[in-house]
């Protein structure tokens, strides 16, 4: 019996994936039966593959790909050569794994939230032989150099590891240093070992005795993993080198597991257990509270949408899991949970709503994960642990009316936010909203006493922000920020290092509780005119760099200056300390304009003092008794010695009593 072949195509992958057939291989059509058996041998059933190829403009790939296997089979290159001295070639080290500590020590290489699942999970030598192969300049490749990462740009191939799965069969995975910031990472090279080097699949199989079957055709669909069948799989999540797939499938150590769906439900990486109703875990690694928030299962019902062919699974009545068509969780909705542990749905991408309203705890790495979170309720929410939807990207407006504390990472990367609500917040973690580029103008904080480092850090957007109880705040506040022009923080006690580095609009700025200042104090801005901190003991270097049109600065309790203290302030006109002690190096350098100094009580100065300084005045620094070898004899101008000697020592009579710093 002959078969139809678009008929069949129609049937398993859709009328669309039809039609593109019809376009594509108009000559593979001449031979009946011959296109359906090259597609179904090389792609599941998948009724989205359509969509799939066409949204990612892969039409001419497909059609490559699907031809290629009408050529003839090319063999591995024999070669007399190692693995060691073909990747030598390539300009690699290669290094074999035997214990887990070897493994770690390849940690260095990665950037943190990219590194290999095998670092965070052990037992990887249990079911892998693990080598990792290193680029000789791999010092020179540096991360921050590749803005938009390719999974085969110079420093994505510059680490990889070569895992092959143990067994009379070797399945060899090849992964990338970016791990996930690229779509499948674990199939660099197309997994293809001679795309490195021609014949190092051969030397593989030769030097370590392994059973490599070379891949010889490579299709790279997001989301799609081929298995050692040499048939792509569609799948909805990648933990640990575990595929769940959509249709009931879960494809690991080079096996393709098929759950019988009337007794199961595959959904993201969790297995429902109808029969039994419980929900368990493949991979024991995993450490996850979304099982534990459900609680006891005594009912499960199902409701399938007909138009959309969303899947809802109601458990004991009051518990919503809404899956796509691909069983995917996209919702979920618990009204009776009051305290969600760690992990809870880590590896989830796709959740677009979720309601937990009556929660008041949520432990680390809640959604942390998730790209296309939309719609919540968070309303009784008091505390959330690290990493709280790190990676999300549909949230639009933030409300947590009753946040009192977050940890590290909260909501960072997100890029985007049109409002934020959070009347309580007291304690925001390390990089709170960490990248959020544009968060609209204008942030209150009525509560909010401590910030932790890296608060709004790279922010563009924020012309306003008000934390009238904010006390302590670490380095790299909204550091980057270039429009910020009103800051009302009365209470603020401690700064970190960079605070407001690079800010352009701030005309002037009061802070009377301020007492420690760290490293780089509103550093190059230039348009600073008055600046008031009463309070102030200690400043640290580059305070206030580069205000050129600083007028005024009021520091009456300051007793330490580190280095840098107002360089380039060329609109500065004097400056009264009277309880400084210790002044670094560079104090006021090329404060050209600058008229009068005042400072009782400084009894040391560090080089570079007042260089550039000659429309001087009025000088009195009578009690200093430390200078350094270059304060004034090699940075002042001759006239500048000669004509304030006598206000603060006399050069000439006391040189041997200096004591050099």
């Amino acid at each position: 019996m002959e078969i139809d072949d678009l008929k069949e195509i129609k049937k398993h992958y859709g009328e669309n994936m039809m039609h593109l057939c019809r376009e594509l291989f108009s000559t593979i059509l001449e031979e009946k039966g011959r296109l359906f058996q090259l597609i179904s041998q090389h792609f599941e059933y998948i009724r989205t593959l359509y969509d799939d190829i066409v949204n990612h403009h892969l039409q001419e790939e497909f059609k490559d790909y699907i031809y290629s296997f009408i050529d003839v089979e090319q063999d591995s290159i024999a070669t007399s050569k190692t693995p060691a001295e073909l990747l030598d070639m390539a300009n690699y080290d290669l290094f074999e794994c035997h214990s887990e500590s070897e493994i770690q020590s390849f940690r260095k290489y990665y950037e943190p939230h990219e590194e290999l699942c095998t670092f965070t999970f052990g037992g990887r030598l249990h079911r892998c032989f693990v080598f990792f192969a290193v680029k000789k300049d791999v010092d020179n490749i540096i991360r921050s150099d590749f803005t938009k990462p390719d999974r085969q740009d110079r420093y994505g191939t510059s680490v990889i590891s070569i895992q092959f799965t143990r067994g009379n069969n070797n399945t060899v995975s090849i992964k990338n240093r970016y791990n996930h910031s690229v779509n499948n990472p674990d199939a660099t090279f197309g997994n293809n070992l001679d795309n490195i080097i021609p014949g190092l699949t051969y030397a593989f199989n030769k030097t370590y005795n392994l059973n490599i079957t070379p891949i010889t055709r490579y299709f790279d669909l997001h989301n799609y993993v081929l298995t050692n069948e040499g048939k792509y799989i569609k799948y909805n999540s990648e933990v640990n080198g575990v595929y769940y797939c959509r249709d009931n499938i879960i494809y690991l150590n080079g096996q393709v597991k098929r759950y019988d769906k009337q007794k199961y439900i595959v959904m993201d990486y969790f297995i429902l257990d109808k029969v039994n109703k419980e929900i368990t875990l493949l991979d024991s690694s995993i450490s996850d509270s979304f099982i534990k928030s459900i609680g006891r299962i005594e009912r499960i019902e199902e409701f399938v949408d007909k138009s959309t062919k969303d899947r809802k699974v109601l458990i004991n009545s009051n518990i919503e899991i809404l899956l796509d068509r691909d069983n995917r969780i996209i919702s979920y909705v618990n009204k009776n949970v009051e305290e969600i542990g760690n992990n809870f749905m880590y590896y989830n991408r796709w959740m677009q709503n979720i309601d937990i309203p009556n929660a008041t705890r949520v432990g680390k790495g809640f959604l942390r994960k998730n790209n296309f979170l939309k719609t919540y309720d968070f309303s009784n929410i008091k505390t959330v642990g690290d990493d709280f939807l790190l990676h999300n990207k549909g949230i639009e407006d933030l409300s947590m009316p009753n946040l009192i504390s977050t940890g590290k990472q909260f909501l960072g990367y997100i890029f985007h936010l049109n409002s934020i609500n959070m009347p309580k917040l007291q304690i925001a973690g390390d990089d709170f909203l960490f990248s959020v580029t544009n968060i609209g103008e204008k942030i209150e904080f009525p509560n909010l006493e401590e910030i932790g480092d890296s608060f709004l850090d790279k922010n563009t957007s924020l012309v306003s922000f008000s934390a009238p109880k904010l006390r302590h705040v670490g380095d790299n506040f909204i550091s980057l920020n270039k429009k910020i022009h009103f800051l009302d923080l009365p209470e603020l006690e401690e700064l970190g290092h960079n605070f407001l580095s690079n800010n352009e609009s701030i005309l002037e700025l009061s802070l009377p509780k301020l007492r420690t200042v760290g490293r780089n104090f509103l550093h190059k801005n230039k348009i600073i005119k008055r600046v008031s901190l009463p309070s102030v003991i200690e400043i640290k270097s580059n305070f206030l760099h580069d205000a050129e049109e600083l007028i005024s600065v009021d520091l009456p309790n300051v007793d330490f200056i580190d280095n840098n203290f107002l360089v380039y302030c060329r609109s500065l006109g004097e400056i009264i300390l009277p309880n400084v002690n210790i002044i670094g190096n560079c104090f006021l350098h090329n404060c050209v304009n600058i008229e009068k100094v005042i400072m009782p009580n400084v009894g040391s100065v560090g080089h570079g003092f007042l260089t550039e300084a000659n429309n001087i005045t009025e000088l009195y620094i009578p009690n200093i008794i430390v200078i350094d070898d270059e304060a004034f004899l090699s940075s002042s101008p001759e006239e500048l010695r000669n004509k304030y000697k006598d206000k603060f020592i006399s050069l000439e009579t006391s040189s041997s009593n200096k004591r050099k710093r």
